[in-house]
Protein backbone atom coordinates (compact mmCIF):
# COMPACT_ATOMS: atom_id res chain seq x y z
CA UNK A 1 0.00 0.00 0.00
CA UNK A 2 1.45 3.55 -1.13
CA UNK A 3 2.60 5.66 2.02
CA UNK A 4 -0.52 8.29 1.19
CA UNK A 5 -3.18 5.98 1.22
CA UNK A 6 -1.92 4.14 4.19
CA UNK A 7 -1.39 8.00 5.99
CA UNK A 8 -5.14 8.84 4.82
CA UNK A 9 -6.54 5.45 6.22
CA UNK A 10 -4.74 6.02 9.62
CA UNK A 11 -6.48 9.39 9.53
CA UNK A 12 -9.51 8.65 9.30
CA UNK A 13 -9.50 5.77 11.61
CA UNK A 14 -7.82 7.99 13.82
CA UNK A 15 -10.12 10.33 13.57
CA UNK A 16 -13.18 7.51 13.71
CA UNK A 17 -12.07 7.06 17.37
CA UNK A 18 -11.76 10.52 18.54
CA UNK A 19 -15.64 10.88 17.31
CA UNK A 20 -16.70 7.78 18.81
CA UNK A 21 -14.44 8.59 22.40
CA UNK A 22 -15.74 11.98 22.10
CA UNK A 23 -19.65 10.84 21.98
CA UNK A 24 -18.37 8.02 25.27
CA UNK A 25 -17.17 11.40 27.08
CA UNK A 26 -20.39 13.75 26.29
CA UNK A 27 -22.79 10.30 27.17
CA UNK A 28 -20.72 10.41 30.47
CA UNK A 29 -20.78 14.16 31.27
CA UNK A 30 -24.76 14.40 30.05
CA UNK A 31 -25.89 11.77 32.29
CA UNK A 32 -23.87 13.60 34.75
CA UNK A 33 -25.47 17.13 34.46
CA UNK A 34 -29.32 15.37 34.03
CA UNK A 35 -28.74 13.56 37.48
CA UNK A 36 -27.35 16.77 38.99
CA UNK A 37 -30.22 19.03 37.46
CA UNK A 38 -32.85 16.79 38.80
CA UNK A 39 -31.14 16.47 42.25
CA UNK A 40 -31.15 20.21 42.77
CA UNK A 41 -34.97 20.28 42.39
CA UNK A 42 -35.14 17.55 44.53
CA UNK A 43 -33.23 18.60 47.13
CA UNK A 44 -35.46 21.72 47.11
CA UNK A 45 -38.85 20.52 47.24
CA UNK A 46 -37.32 18.25 50.59
CA UNK A 47 -35.73 21.51 52.31
CA UNK A 48 -38.78 24.11 51.41
CA UNK A 49 -41.15 21.28 53.25
CA UNK A 50 -39.30 21.04 56.37
CA UNK A 51 -38.06 24.53 56.36
CA UNK A 52 -40.08 27.56 57.96
CA UNK A 53 -39.51 30.77 56.17
CA UNK A 54 -39.35 34.19 57.58
CA UNK A 55 -40.71 36.29 54.67
CA UNK A 56 -41.04 35.88 51.07
CA UNK A 57 -37.47 37.71 50.46
CA UNK A 58 -36.15 34.85 52.37
CA UNK A 59 -37.61 31.89 50.40
CA UNK A 60 -37.12 33.74 46.52
CA UNK A 61 -33.06 34.07 48.23
CA UNK A 62 -33.11 30.28 49.29
CA UNK A 63 -34.36 29.29 45.85
CA UNK A 64 -32.20 32.04 43.70
CA UNK A 65 -28.82 30.62 45.93
CA UNK A 66 -29.74 26.97 45.24
CA UNK A 67 -30.81 27.02 41.31
CA UNK A 68 -28.33 29.42 39.67
CA UNK A 69 -26.45 27.03 37.79
CA UNK A 70 -29.33 25.98 36.10
CA UNK A 71 -32.07 27.47 34.33
CA UNK A 72 -35.39 27.71 37.14
CA UNK A 73 -38.40 30.36 37.91
CA UNK A 74 -40.56 29.87 41.03
CA UNK A 75 -43.52 31.66 41.43
CA UNK A 76 -44.95 32.11 45.00
CA UNK A 77 -48.67 32.64 45.63
CA UNK A 78 -50.53 33.14 48.56
CA UNK A 79 -53.80 31.04 49.60
CA UNK A 80 -56.55 32.61 49.50
CA UNK A 81 -60.32 31.75 50.03
CA UNK A 82 -58.69 28.63 49.01
CA UNK A 83 -57.08 30.15 45.32
CA UNK A 84 -53.87 31.41 44.94
CA UNK A 85 -52.90 34.73 44.57
CA UNK A 86 -49.44 35.70 42.96
CA UNK A 87 -46.77 37.28 45.75
CA UNK A 88 -43.71 36.61 44.13
CA UNK A 89 -41.09 35.20 41.69
CA UNK A 90 -37.69 33.94 41.42
CA UNK A 91 -35.33 36.10 39.59
CA UNK A 92 -32.41 38.33 39.75
CA UNK A 93 -32.44 40.18 43.44
CA UNK A 94 -30.85 42.36 45.84
CA UNK A 95 -30.51 41.77 49.43
CA UNK A 96 -29.46 43.85 52.07
CA UNK A 97 -28.97 43.38 56.12
CA UNK A 98 -28.82 45.66 58.11
CA UNK A 99 -27.56 44.61 61.35
CA UNK A 100 -27.67 47.48 64.08
CA UNK A 101 -24.89 46.96 67.07
CA UNK A 102 -26.46 49.07 69.86
CA UNK A 103 -29.76 46.74 69.62
CA UNK A 104 -28.71 43.75 67.98
CA UNK A 105 -31.59 43.60 65.91
CA UNK A 106 -31.68 43.34 61.77
CA UNK A 107 -33.26 44.77 58.73
CA UNK A 108 -33.76 43.23 55.91
CA UNK A 109 -34.19 44.21 52.64
CA UNK A 110 -35.59 42.29 49.54
CA UNK A 111 -35.69 43.72 46.22
CA UNK A 112 -36.77 42.03 43.13
CA UNK A 113 -34.84 43.15 40.25
CA UNK A 114 -36.90 41.94 36.92
CA UNK A 115 -39.34 44.30 36.52
CA UNK A 116 -36.46 46.89 36.26
CA UNK A 117 -34.63 45.43 34.01
CA UNK A 118 -34.04 47.44 30.42
CA UNK A 119 -31.99 46.33 27.46
CA UNK A 120 -29.15 48.18 28.65
CA UNK A 121 -29.06 47.53 32.50
CA UNK A 122 -29.42 44.02 31.46
CA UNK A 123 -25.90 45.00 29.23
CA UNK A 124 -23.87 45.99 32.31
CA UNK A 125 -25.17 43.29 34.81
CA UNK A 126 -24.10 40.88 32.41
CA UNK A 127 -20.38 42.00 32.74
CA UNK A 128 -20.80 41.81 36.04
CA UNK A 129 -19.45 38.03 37.81
CA UNK A 130 -18.14 36.60 41.18
CA UNK A 131 -14.90 39.15 40.95
CA UNK A 132 -17.71 41.95 41.75
CA UNK A 133 -18.97 43.32 45.22
CA UNK A 134 -21.97 45.49 45.93
CA UNK A 135 -20.55 48.21 47.98
CA UNK A 136 -23.37 50.90 47.29
CA UNK A 137 -26.91 50.61 47.38
CA UNK A 138 -30.25 53.35 46.69
CA UNK A 139 -33.80 52.35 46.98
CA UNK A 140 -37.44 53.28 47.52
CA UNK A 141 -39.94 51.85 49.48
CA UNK A 142 -43.86 51.58 48.13
CA UNK A 143 -46.51 49.96 49.21
CA UNK A 144 -44.05 47.53 51.02
CA UNK A 145 -41.52 46.91 48.16
CA UNK A 146 -38.58 47.58 47.64
CA UNK A 147 -37.70 49.57 44.65
CA UNK A 148 -34.47 50.03 43.09
CA UNK A 149 -32.95 53.11 41.93
CA UNK A 150 -28.66 52.84 42.00
CA UNK A 151 -26.29 50.10 42.67
CA UNK A 152 -22.39 50.21 42.53
CA UNK A 153 -20.43 47.07 42.10
CA UNK A 154 -16.57 47.57 42.55
CA UNK A 155 -14.20 44.39 41.32
CA UNK A 156 -12.45 43.03 44.16
CA UNK A 157 -9.70 41.87 41.93
CA UNK A 158 -9.09 45.30 40.62
CA UNK A 159 -10.38 48.00 42.48
CA UNK A 160 -10.28 49.83 39.14
CA UNK A 161 -13.06 48.53 37.93
CA UNK A 162 -16.64 48.87 38.95
CA UNK A 163 -20.46 49.25 37.34
CA UNK A 164 -22.87 51.51 38.14
CA UNK A 165 -26.29 50.90 37.38
CA UNK A 166 -29.26 53.51 37.29
CA UNK A 167 -32.60 51.85 37.84
CA UNK A 168 -34.29 55.16 38.08
CA UNK A 169 -33.92 58.95 38.17
CA UNK A 170 -35.99 59.45 41.05
CA UNK A 171 -34.81 60.65 44.32
CA UNK A 172 -33.85 57.68 46.98
CA UNK A 173 -35.24 57.79 50.47
CA UNK A 174 -32.37 54.53 51.61
CA UNK A 175 -28.38 54.34 50.71
CA UNK A 176 -26.46 51.68 52.13
CA UNK A 177 -23.06 51.90 51.92
CA UNK A 178 -20.23 48.91 52.79
CA UNK A 179 -17.88 49.95 55.60
CA UNK A 180 -15.44 48.18 57.38
CA UNK A 181 -15.09 51.04 59.90
CA UNK A 182 -18.75 51.53 60.74
CA UNK A 183 -19.04 49.19 64.34
CA UNK A 184 -22.61 50.93 65.44
CA UNK A 185 -24.11 49.30 62.02
CA UNK A 186 -22.86 46.84 60.26
CA UNK A 187 -24.40 46.04 55.83
CA UNK A 188 -24.27 43.03 54.80
CA UNK A 189 -25.08 42.81 51.02
CA UNK A 190 -26.15 40.18 48.52
CA UNK A 191 -26.94 40.23 44.64
CA UNK A 192 -28.37 37.26 42.58
CA UNK A 193 -28.27 38.16 38.62
CA UNK A 194 -30.15 35.53 37.00
CA UNK A 195 -30.18 35.65 33.16
CA UNK A 196 -28.77 39.20 33.33
CA UNK A 197 -26.91 38.78 30.37
CA UNK A 198 -28.89 38.27 27.22
CA UNK A 199 -26.81 36.56 25.16
CA UNK A 200 -26.01 34.09 28.07
CA UNK A 201 -26.38 30.63 27.07
CA UNK A 202 -29.94 30.34 29.63
CA UNK A 203 -31.71 33.22 27.50
CA UNK A 204 -33.40 30.93 24.92
CA UNK A 205 -34.57 28.45 28.45
CA UNK A 206 -35.67 30.88 30.67
CA UNK A 207 -37.74 32.75 27.83
CA UNK A 208 -39.29 29.24 27.43
CA UNK A 209 -40.01 28.77 31.20
CA UNK A 210 -41.72 31.82 31.13
CA UNK A 211 -44.06 31.17 28.07
CA UNK A 212 -44.79 27.83 29.81
CA UNK A 213 -45.57 29.14 33.04
CA UNK A 214 -47.64 31.76 31.58
CA UNK A 215 -49.52 29.52 29.65
CA UNK A 216 -49.88 26.88 32.49
CA UNK A 217 -53.94 26.34 34.16
CA UNK A 218 -53.12 27.84 37.51
CA UNK A 219 -56.12 26.10 39.07
CA UNK A 220 -54.92 23.13 37.50
CA UNK A 221 -51.40 23.32 39.11
CA UNK A 222 -52.99 24.58 42.35
CA UNK A 223 -55.36 21.09 41.92
CA UNK A 224 -51.53 18.85 41.17
CA UNK A 225 -50.37 20.01 44.42
CA UNK A 226 -47.31 18.45 46.06
CA UNK A 227 -46.79 16.88 42.13
CA UNK A 228 -43.70 16.63 40.12
CA UNK A 229 -42.63 16.16 36.78
CA UNK A 230 -39.20 15.10 36.31
CA UNK A 231 -37.04 14.19 33.49
CA UNK A 232 -33.55 14.73 32.04
CA UNK A 233 -33.86 18.51 30.82
CA UNK A 234 -36.89 19.44 32.48
CA UNK A 235 -38.85 19.71 36.06
CA UNK A 236 -41.89 20.96 37.24
CA UNK A 237 -43.40 20.99 40.66
CA UNK A 238 -46.10 21.99 42.26
CA UNK A 239 -45.69 22.51 46.40
CA UNK A 240 -46.29 24.25 49.56
CA UNK A 241 -44.11 26.22 51.74
CA UNK A 242 -44.72 27.62 55.00
CA UNK A 243 -43.81 31.40 55.38
CA UNK A 244 -44.02 33.40 59.16
CA UNK A 245 -46.32 30.43 59.39
CA UNK A 246 -48.72 30.63 57.07
CA UNK A 247 -48.86 28.50 53.69
CA UNK A 248 -48.16 29.51 50.40
CA UNK A 249 -48.52 27.72 47.14
CA UNK A 250 -45.28 27.41 44.67
CA UNK A 251 -44.89 26.47 41.28
CA UNK A 252 -40.96 25.55 40.57
CA UNK A 253 -40.01 24.95 37.08
CA UNK A 254 -36.03 24.52 35.74
CA UNK A 255 -35.22 23.18 32.08
CA UNK A 256 -31.61 22.79 30.34
CA UNK A 257 -30.82 22.31 27.16
CA UNK A 258 -28.77 19.32 27.91
CA UNK A 259 -26.46 19.25 24.77
CA UNK A 260 -25.33 23.30 25.35
CA UNK A 261 -24.71 22.56 29.14
CA UNK A 262 -22.43 19.61 28.65
CA UNK A 263 -20.60 20.83 26.04
CA UNK A 264 -20.26 24.19 28.07
CA UNK A 265 -19.19 22.87 31.23
CA UNK A 266 -16.14 22.62 32.47
CA UNK A 267 -15.44 19.22 33.22
CA UNK A 268 -16.39 18.09 29.59
CA UNK A 269 -13.80 20.69 28.38
CA UNK A 270 -11.36 19.90 30.38
CA UNK A 271 -12.12 15.72 29.40
CA UNK A 272 -11.72 17.20 25.62
CA UNK A 273 -8.60 19.17 26.33
CA UNK A 274 -7.01 15.96 27.42
CA UNK A 275 -8.18 13.60 24.57
CA UNK A 276 -7.26 16.00 22.25
CA UNK A 277 -3.55 16.07 23.54
CA UNK A 278 -3.44 12.14 23.85
CA UNK A 279 -4.80 12.22 20.13
CA UNK A 280 -2.82 14.52 18.80
CA UNK A 281 0.67 13.01 20.39
CA UNK A 282 -0.83 9.38 19.27
CA UNK A 283 -1.34 10.62 16.18
CA UNK A 284 1.69 12.06 15.81
CA UNK A 285 3.89 9.43 16.64
CA UNK A 286 1.51 6.48 14.58
CA UNK A 287 2.48 8.88 11.69
CA UNK A 288 6.52 9.54 12.46
CA UNK A 289 6.77 5.74 12.91
CA UNK A 290 5.09 5.25 9.53
CA UNK A 291 6.78 7.40 7.61
CA UNK A 292 9.88 6.58 9.15
CA UNK A 293 9.33 2.85 8.53
CA UNK A 294 8.46 3.66 5.11
CA UNK A 295 11.25 6.05 4.64
CA UNK A 296 13.50 3.09 6.07
CA UNK A 297 12.04 0.76 3.30
CA UNK A 298 12.41 3.26 0.56
CA UNK A 299 15.89 3.60 1.39
CA UNK A 300 16.13 -0.21 1.73
CA UNK A 301 14.42 -0.87 -1.64
CA UNK A 302 16.83 1.75 -3.23
CA UNK A 303 20.14 0.43 -1.47
CA UNK A 304 18.77 -3.42 -3.05
CA UNK A 305 18.40 -1.60 -6.83
CA UNK A 306 21.99 0.25 -6.15
CA UNK A 307 23.27 -3.24 -4.68
CA UNK A 308 22.12 -4.58 -7.82
CA UNK A 309 23.26 -2.15 -10.41
CA UNK A 310 26.79 -2.17 -8.74
CA UNK A 311 26.89 -5.84 -8.40
CA UNK A 312 26.28 -5.92 -12.10
CA UNK A 313 28.93 -4.05 -12.86
CA UNK A 314 31.70 -5.07 -10.72
CA UNK A 315 31.22 -8.51 -11.95
CA UNK A 316 30.68 -7.12 -15.73
CA UNK A 317 34.48 -6.47 -16.22
CA UNK A 318 36.26 -9.66 -14.65
CA UNK A 319 33.50 -11.76 -16.22
CA UNK A 320 34.13 -9.71 -19.63
CA UNK A 321 38.70 -10.16 -19.13
CA UNK A 322 37.95 -14.06 -18.56
CA UNK A 323 35.55 -14.30 -21.73
CA UNK A 324 38.18 -12.79 -23.91
CA UNK A 325 40.93 -14.28 -22.66
CA UNK A 326 39.69 -17.35 -22.82
CA UNK A 327 38.42 -17.49 -26.49
CA UNK A 328 42.11 -16.20 -26.87
CA UNK A 329 43.16 -19.26 -25.29
CA UNK A 330 40.43 -21.46 -26.89
CA UNK A 331 41.21 -19.80 -30.52
CA UNK A 332 45.06 -20.40 -30.01
CA UNK A 333 45.47 -16.64 -31.33
CA UNK A 334 48.72 -15.99 -29.61
CA UNK A 335 49.94 -19.06 -28.29
CA UNK A 336 52.90 -17.70 -26.62
CA UNK A 337 50.76 -15.42 -24.68
CA UNK A 338 48.73 -18.35 -23.51
CA UNK A 339 50.22 -18.59 -19.98
CA UNK A 340 49.65 -14.73 -19.11
CA UNK A 341 45.95 -15.42 -19.97
CA UNK A 342 45.73 -18.09 -17.60
CA UNK A 343 47.01 -16.05 -15.28
CA UNK A 344 44.76 -12.93 -15.80
CA UNK A 345 41.81 -15.45 -15.71
CA UNK A 346 43.35 -16.54 -12.36
CA UNK A 347 43.58 -12.82 -10.96
CA UNK A 348 40.06 -12.41 -12.09
CA UNK A 349 38.28 -14.85 -10.63
CA UNK A 350 40.41 -14.36 -7.45
CA UNK A 351 39.07 -11.31 -7.35
CA UNK A 352 35.39 -12.13 -8.21
CA UNK A 353 35.66 -14.44 -5.25
CA UNK A 354 36.78 -11.80 -3.07
CA UNK A 355 33.95 -9.79 -4.49
CA UNK A 356 31.19 -12.11 -3.83
CA UNK A 357 32.96 -12.79 -0.34
CA UNK A 358 32.13 -9.01 0.37
CA UNK A 359 28.52 -9.50 -1.04
CA UNK A 360 28.02 -12.15 1.15
CA UNK A 361 29.09 -10.13 4.33
CA UNK A 362 27.39 -7.23 3.39
CA UNK A 363 24.59 -8.66 2.79
CA UNK A 364 24.38 -11.25 6.03
CA UNK A 365 25.21 -7.34 8.14
CA UNK A 366 22.48 -5.66 6.25
CA UNK A 367 19.79 -8.75 7.33
CA UNK A 368 20.36 -9.20 10.29
CA UNK A 369 18.58 -8.04 13.17
CA UNK A 370 21.17 -8.53 15.63
CA UNK A 371 25.00 -9.38 16.42
CA UNK A 372 26.58 -11.82 19.12
CA UNK A 373 28.71 -10.03 21.41
CA UNK A 374 31.00 -11.01 23.90
CA UNK A 375 34.07 -9.06 26.12
CA UNK A 376 37.17 -8.70 24.67
CA UNK A 377 40.34 -6.71 24.00
CA UNK A 378 40.04 -3.81 21.56
CA UNK A 379 44.25 -3.50 22.24
CA UNK A 380 44.68 -6.85 21.52
CA UNK A 381 42.54 -7.22 18.31
CA UNK A 382 44.46 -3.83 17.18
CA UNK A 383 48.05 -5.36 18.08
CA UNK A 384 47.18 -8.53 16.18
CA UNK A 385 45.81 -6.65 12.94
CA UNK A 386 48.78 -4.42 12.98
CA UNK A 387 51.32 -7.31 12.78
CA UNK A 388 49.74 -8.34 9.35
CA UNK A 389 50.45 -5.28 8.02
CA UNK A 390 54.42 -4.81 9.41
CA UNK A 391 55.52 -6.52 6.29
CA UNK A 392 53.81 -4.22 3.59
CA UNK A 393 54.37 -1.38 4.99
CA UNK A 394 57.97 -1.90 4.84
CA UNK A 395 57.78 -2.81 1.07
CA UNK A 396 56.49 0.72 0.48
CA UNK A 397 59.41 2.16 2.94
CA UNK A 398 56.31 3.86 5.06
CA UNK A 399 56.95 4.57 8.80
CA UNK A 400 54.34 2.70 10.79
CA UNK A 401 53.79 4.29 14.34
CA UNK A 402 51.64 3.03 17.22
CA UNK A 403 50.75 4.38 19.96
CA UNK A 404 47.99 1.27 21.69
CA UNK A 405 46.68 1.80 24.96
CA UNK A 406 46.61 -1.22 27.28
CA UNK A 407 43.59 -3.18 28.67
CA UNK A 408 41.02 -1.84 26.78
CA UNK A 409 38.07 -3.97 27.33
CA UNK A 410 34.81 -3.52 24.97
CA UNK A 411 31.72 -5.74 24.49
CA UNK A 412 31.47 -6.58 21.01
CA UNK A 413 31.88 -9.37 18.41
CA UNK A 414 35.08 -9.62 18.24
CA UNK A 415 35.59 -11.01 14.44
CA UNK A 416 33.58 -8.12 13.39
CA UNK A 417 35.70 -5.32 15.23
CA UNK A 418 38.52 -7.37 13.94
CA UNK A 419 37.45 -6.87 10.15
CA UNK A 420 37.06 -3.31 10.74
CA UNK A 421 40.63 -2.69 12.18
CA UNK A 422 41.81 -4.36 9.20
CA UNK A 423 39.93 -2.32 6.75
CA UNK A 424 41.29 0.98 8.40
CA UNK A 425 44.45 -0.55 8.22
CA UNK A 426 44.48 -1.97 4.13
CA UNK A 427 43.25 1.31 3.39
CA UNK A 428 45.93 3.23 5.18
CA UNK A 429 48.68 1.35 3.24
CA UNK A 430 47.11 1.56 -0.24
CA UNK A 431 46.48 5.06 -0.21
CA UNK A 432 50.00 6.30 1.64
CA UNK A 433 53.02 6.54 -1.07
CA UNK A 434 56.10 5.14 -0.65
CA UNK A 435 58.27 6.74 2.00
CA UNK A 436 54.86 7.99 3.71
CA UNK A 437 54.10 7.87 7.50
CA UNK A 438 50.15 6.25 9.39
CA UNK A 439 49.60 6.29 12.85
CA UNK A 440 47.91 3.62 14.63
CA UNK A 441 46.33 5.26 17.62
CA UNK A 442 43.81 3.80 20.62
CA UNK A 443 43.43 5.61 23.69
CA UNK A 444 41.15 5.81 26.84
CA UNK A 445 39.07 8.90 27.12
CA UNK A 446 36.69 9.55 30.17
CA UNK A 447 33.51 7.33 28.61
CA UNK A 448 35.32 5.11 26.48
CA UNK A 449 37.93 5.01 23.68
CA UNK A 450 39.21 6.38 20.53
CA UNK A 451 40.50 4.13 17.73
CA UNK A 452 42.09 6.15 14.75
CA UNK A 453 44.52 5.12 12.00
CA UNK A 454 45.90 8.38 10.17
CA UNK A 455 47.96 8.04 7.27
CA UNK A 456 49.63 10.53 4.79
CA UNK A 457 48.32 11.72 1.48
CA UNK A 458 45.70 13.88 -0.22
CA UNK A 459 42.93 14.79 1.64
CA UNK A 460 39.00 14.01 0.93
CA UNK A 461 36.85 16.50 -1.18
CA UNK A 462 33.34 17.07 0.34
CA UNK A 463 32.01 15.46 -3.00
CA UNK A 464 33.77 12.19 -2.24
CA UNK A 465 32.80 12.47 1.51
CA UNK A 466 29.60 12.26 0.67
CA UNK A 467 29.41 8.67 -0.85
CA UNK A 468 32.41 7.46 0.94
CA UNK A 469 30.89 5.01 3.29
CA UNK A 470 27.74 3.76 0.58
CA UNK A 471 28.70 0.30 -1.25
CA UNK A 472 31.09 0.09 -3.73
CA UNK A 473 32.62 3.75 -3.37
CA UNK A 474 35.97 3.63 -4.66
CA UNK A 475 38.21 6.94 -4.08
CA UNK A 476 39.44 5.77 -7.69
CA UNK A 477 36.87 7.03 -9.61
CA UNK A 478 38.37 4.86 -12.72
CA UNK A 479 37.77 1.46 -11.06
CA UNK A 480 40.88 0.15 -12.22
CA UNK A 481 40.56 -3.56 -12.24
CA UNK A 482 44.48 -3.58 -11.21
CA UNK A 483 43.02 -1.86 -7.78
CA UNK A 484 42.27 -5.08 -5.48
CA UNK A 485 39.44 -3.28 -3.67
CA UNK A 486 36.22 -4.68 -4.17
CA UNK A 487 34.24 -0.61 -3.11
CA UNK A 488 32.70 -2.48 -0.17
CA UNK A 489 35.02 -2.11 2.85
CA UNK A 490 33.81 1.26 4.38
CA UNK A 491 30.09 0.15 3.44
CA UNK A 492 30.74 -2.70 5.32
CA UNK A 493 32.70 -1.36 8.48
CA UNK A 494 29.45 1.40 8.50
CA UNK A 495 27.33 -1.68 9.25
CA UNK A 496 29.45 -3.23 11.74
CA UNK A 497 30.17 0.10 14.09
CA UNK A 498 26.06 1.07 13.52
CA UNK A 499 25.42 -2.16 14.84
CA UNK A 500 27.67 -1.46 18.14
CA UNK A 501 26.10 2.18 18.60
CA UNK A 502 30.04 2.99 17.66
CA UNK A 503 30.16 6.82 16.23
CA UNK A 504 32.85 6.87 13.70
CA UNK A 505 34.14 9.01 10.73
CA UNK A 506 36.87 10.99 9.56
CA UNK A 507 39.01 14.32 9.47
CA UNK A 508 41.15 15.96 6.63
CA UNK A 509 44.46 16.81 8.58
CA UNK A 510 47.08 19.24 6.96
CA UNK A 511 49.06 16.46 5.49
CA UNK A 512 47.10 13.36 5.83
CA UNK A 513 43.23 12.14 6.84
CA UNK A 514 42.58 10.23 10.17
CA UNK A 515 39.43 7.43 10.19
CA UNK A 516 38.40 7.04 13.68
CA UNK A 517 35.41 4.85 15.71
CA UNK A 518 34.69 5.25 19.10
CA UNK A 519 31.75 4.37 22.25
Amino acid sequence: MKRKKLNLLIALFVLFFYLVSSYFIYSFNSIKIGDEFEQQYYDIVTATASEDFQSVGEFIKFVDMNTTRFPSRFELYEIADEKPKFSAKSGSMIYVNIYHGDTGKGEEVFCFLDDYINNEISEKLGRINLNYALVRFDYNMADGKCVPVFAQFENIMNGDLSEEIVFSEEPAQYSCVYSENDIDTEIRFDYFLIDADKNSLHQKTYALIDNELEALDLDEAFDNCKNSISGPEMFMTYNTVFINGEEYFYIGHGRINLFAETISSDNFKGYMYEQTFVFAVVSAVIFILINKYYSKREKLNEAKQAFISAAAHELKTPLAAIENHSECIIENVMPQKNDKYIRTIHSECLRMNKLVSDLLQYNRLASAEKIEKTACSLSDIVNEEAKQYLLSAHDKNIVLEMDIAPDINIKANENLIALVVDNYLSNAVRYTANGGRIMIKLEKQKLGFRFSVFNEGSKIDKETAATLWDIFYKSDKSRNSSDNSTGMGLAICRQILEFHNFRYGFDNKADGVEFWFKN
